[in-house]
């Protein structure tokens, strides 16, 4: 009873710090997930997005403890809430990344011609923002949106860099800025900047094509020893009696799968291709 009151006293005495630390937190967290949102052109109230964070770990937490009546699963499940917000957004921002990369060489063909048109480099803009789905005329019409407000066309494509991610961006304003001060044909760059990401995208797909097989390896390598154990641990459960009830047996059992850890990392940095 002396412990129970003590503990009791204790939660009383922290409820309003550990509060205020919690509300701080997700204050922070709101503010991070709001400007990502702004970033993808998604609009969302901060009060809601606040108490969609708030419950959603405690909504799915008291889900899961119904559901399985089981403590462990309540917290996985509370666990669950809390990043699946952040997990859509990072999918979100990664899809929307992706597309943008798909219609950039289009964008720069764009930009040519209107170019070679006669048209001004913001009237090529313009001519972008009409004939270019989204996300690339969301994101050029901010930059005429900047440019109408007083920023050059350089702090835009800056701000337009920052906002994504993208080394061909960089290429693109480094691009702008040599022009408008050597005074360059802008056409011509934009037409080499479309062959050179071309060229990459053809490189990278058969790239990713010829180590599609030693993926696949890896992936079926790590999985194997995974299935057969448990394959196993079913049918003769006492093959693995020991394995599990004695000292040396379990730490075999940790060595194990701390090399078919290092061994799936291995396998993946090998394969794996950067764009």
């Amino acid at each position: 009873l002396f412990v129970f009151i003590a503990v009791a006293f204790l939660f009383f005495a922290l409820a309003p710090t550990l509060s205020k630390t919690y509300n701080k937190f997700h204050e922070r967290k709101v503010e991070q997930t709001t400007k990502k949102l702004e970033n993808i052109y998604v609009e969302v109230r901060k009060k809601k997005l606040f108490m969609v964070q708030s419950i959603a770990p405690f909504a799915m937490g008291l889900v899961g403890l119904i559901i399985f009546q089981n403590m462990a699963a309540g917290i996985a499940a509370a666990v669950f809430g809390f990043v699946t917000p952040s997990v859509v957004i990072a999918v979100l921002e990664k899809r929307r990344l992706q597309r943008f990369k798909d219609q950039l060489p289009d964008v720069l063909g764009i930009l040519s011609s209107s170019l070679k048109a006669g048209l001004s480099l913001s009237q090529a803009i313009e001519v972008v923002v009409e004939e270019m789905p989204v996300p690339s005329s969301q994101e050029f019409a901010m930059i005429i949106k900047e440019t109408k407000m007083g920023m050059t066309l350089e702090q835009s494509f800056e701000r337009l860099y920052k906002r994504i991610q993208m080394e061909e961006l960089n290429m693109l304003s480094i691009a702008i800025l040599i022009a408008k001060e050597t005074g360059g044909n802008l056409a011509i760059i934009f037409d080499t900047l479309v062959t050179t990401l071309r060229e990459k995208k053809r490189v990278t797909e058969q790239i990713k094509t010829l180590t599609l097989q030693g993926r696949w390896q890896g992936i079926i390598m790590s999985m194997l020893p995974v299935v057969f154990g448990a394959f196993v641990f079913k049918t003769n459960p006492q093959y693995l009696e020991w394995m599990l009830n004695s000292q040396m047996g379990r730490g075999l059992l940790i060595y194990a799968a701390i090399s078919e850890v290092i061994g799936v990392i291995l396998i993946q940095r090998i394969s794996k291709m950067e764009a």
